[in-house]
């Protein structure tokens, strides 16, 4: 009996494993045919020899990001950006800037990427300052920092999703105006990197000596804002946003306000007590430390290249609290840092930090300074999520009005439409296929999984009534006691575009364009915050770049042309999609996704990427072999340092 009982039971697990295994072999078979459907959106990539420039792509994460090497949980924050089949034969990086900080510290951050720590180190020991005082400038340190160490920040990249590569002497090739680059930011990123240009315009950080012939010819002029051939802005926050309100800020001193209750003290309170607990927890006994893990460094002539590993520091990621001085000291007692920052409130008087910022009468005040260049590209991506269901106090943010078209037409545009034809003894009808409304059951699912994951848009649920009842200054309402209330300057908060058509956190009012400055109060006024050489023009992202390509040169008979120019602002919209969604979140779903047919994200970043190098930027030199296939070669055959 014990016997038959044993094949029976042995047999049952055979069915299981035999069941398991077709499963398996037909979900991976699936993922395969959806995956090559997916990649098979848009035609073959562009061939290079259609590209009209060589200029490395540079991506700059946004509020709260971080790159690869800070966390294994996170796996990086542009993974769809470099998976090989996506990036293929462009040449990308990723910068590591302050997740926290302000468009200033990111901004300056960046630029030290750029040229290399090695250089910036070198220009400090030569005016005999800091290096923290070369980086971010000495005035600035002097008024807003309250620590002196600084961490060094390396321009990275990822070869074959694995290896993440550094490069501590700036970018490859040089940087200067011959040797161009295109900058694409996501949500704080995107002001970041506009920030940089500004930066770049007023001669910030000086006159530089870059490796460039024609440069060391040539006198370098003061504005180096055309260093930048294009900016790309992805869920950026062009005029700010009213969440920061519900998150304690208050509204008439533009300010966390001390003492107030619990719940609207728990980011500044957050960020202290977060900072303690890793100050505590780390080996090291401060995070005053550079957290980066060389694995291996190799050189390249005079070049030098880091592998890195895993920070094992971080409980989340390195928050790189020292501009606020939230870190333990060196030789500092734990009594003594505890009791430091249990009394500190500098947070609460603090103008130098990104929460700060995203208030809409902050960032106006920004935009002043932010100017459309005429010698740049400029795009903005929309993201918003519209559908009819809508999940508890979220309501508002996550509700679009129905029909807005159809109202304005006085029609629905959207019919089954007969288009009749004849052949030669017949005539067909063809029926154009209906688009559906909304999106399915299980991208409704997916979304609501993320969304209650992620702390921030969490966080704007629970707040959301005390975000839509608060009272913003009367001096920047348009109302009757405001004398500027037909003026653009004059922030209407009562209008829905600062609370509908939202990504979750971000309206896509403010995503669109440069909208609102200090300096703009009507059409005929001289200095527009999207510039003054045209209207922003709305653009369909999604066409494919090379047909695109194709198209303009069949006009142009033959000759390569690009429909875009520069100085002009050109946006996007993105439907059923939140703010996290093309980049910021890990990886985990993709897999899942591309099963069920909803991935769109990687065909999202091809395009993109093949869009940049169809624009055409004069007066380049080549940047030869500084690409991936020479980082596999170092790595291979490089010698080690």
């Amino acid at each position: 009996m014990n016997e038959v009982a044993r094949t029976k039971q042995q047999n049952e697990f055979i069915i299981i494993a035999l069941v398991t295994n077709f499963i398996l072999k037909l979900i991976k078979r699936v993922y395969k045919r959806q995956h090559k459907k997916m990649l098979g959106e848009y035609l073959p990539p562009l061939p290079r020899e259609m590209w009209r420039n060589e200029c490395p792509i540079v991506l700059v994460h946004g509020f709260a990001g971080q790159t690869s090497d800070k966390n294994f949980l996170f796996r990086g924050y542009f993974h769809n950006c470099f998976d090989p089949e996506i990036m293929g034969a462009h040449i990308v990086y990723e910068t590591d800037v302050a997740p926290f900080g302000s468009l200033h510290d990111r901004a300056c951050e960046l630029y030290q990427q750029l040229i290399g720590i090695t250089q910036v180190r070198k220009s400090a020991a030569q005016k005999g300052i800091k290096v923290i005082e070369e980086v971010y400038g000495m005035q600035h340190v002097e008024g807003h920092h309250h620590d002196t160490f600084y961490k060094p920040k390396y321009l990275r990249t990822l070869a074959d999703q694995t290896h993440m590569l550094a490069y501590p002497d700036g970018l490859p090739g040089g940087w200067c105006r011959h040797r161009k680059i295109h900058l694409v930011g996501h949500s704080q990123g995107s002001q970041t990197i506009r920030y940089l240009q500004y930066l770049m315009r007023i001669d910030y950080f000086g006159a530089r000596n870059p490796d460039c012939i024609r440069c060391t010819e040539n006198p370098l002029s003061a504005d180096k804002s055309d260093w930048i051939a294009s900016l790309t802005c992805v869920n950026s926050m062009f005029n700010g946003n009213v969440a920061p309100y519900s998150y304690g800020m208050c509204n008439e001193i533009h300010q966390f306000k001390k003492g107030s209750g619990a719940f609207h003290r728990i980011v500044p309170e957050l960020a202290k007590y977060l900072s303690m607990a890793m100050n505590v927890a780390v080996r090291h006994k401060t995070l005053n430390t550079i957290h980066e893990v060389v694995e291996s460094r190799y050189s390249q002539g005079d070049s030098k290249l880091y592998k890195l590993g895993l920070q094992k520091t971080n409980i989340l990621f390195d928050f790189q609290a020292e501009p606020y001085g939230f870190n333990r000291m060196q030789h500092e007692a734990l009594a003594d840092y505890i009791t430091r920052l249990l009394n500190c409130e500098k947070f609460y008087s603090r103008t130098d930090s990104g929460v700060y910022e995203f208030q809409p009468v902050i960032m106006a005040q920004i935009n002043d300074e932010l100017k459309t260049h005429d010698h740049t590209y400029y795009f903005s991506i929309a993201t918003s999520y519209r559908g009819t269901r809508v999940m508890n106090k979220a309501k508002e943010f996550l509700k679009e009005p129905e029909q807005t078209v159809q109202i304005g037409l006085g029609f629905d545009p959207d019919v089954n439409m007969k288009i009749r034809f004849s052949g030669d003894t017949r005539i067909k009808e063809v029926k154009l296929k209906r688009r559906r409304e909304g999106i399915s059951w299980v991208q409704r699912q997916y979304l609501k999984l993320k969304y209650w994951f992620n702390p921030l848009n969490l966080m704007s649920t629970l707040s959301w009534e005390s975000f839509m009842n608060y009272c913003p200054p009367k001096v920047e309402q348009r109302n009757l006691l405001n004398p500027k209330m037909n003026e653009i300057g004059a922030i209407d908060y009562e209008n829905r575009d600062w609370t509908q058509d939202h990504d979750c956190l971000i309206t896509r009012y403010s995503q669109e364009f440069p909208r609102h400055s200090t300096t703009y109060s009507n059409k005929f006024d001289a200095e527009k915050p999207w510039g003054n050489k045209s209207e922003p023009v709305f653009f369909d992202f999604s066409e494919d770049a090379l047909l695109e390509t194709l198209i303009e040169s069949r006009k142009n008979n033959g000759e390569k042309a690009c429909k875009y120019q520069k100085g002009v602002w050109y946006f996007g919209s993105l439907h059923n999609a939140d703010h996290l969604d093309l980049c910021g979140i890990p990886p985990y779903l993709s897999k899942l996704r591309q099963v069920l047919g909803i991935e769109y994200r990687p065909m999202f970043w091809y395009n993109l990427l093949n869009r940049l190098k169809t624009l055409p930027v004069e007066d380049q030199i080549g940047y030869g072999l500084h690409d991936h296939k020479l980082n596999k070669l170092v790595l291979s055959k490089g010698k080690k340092c």
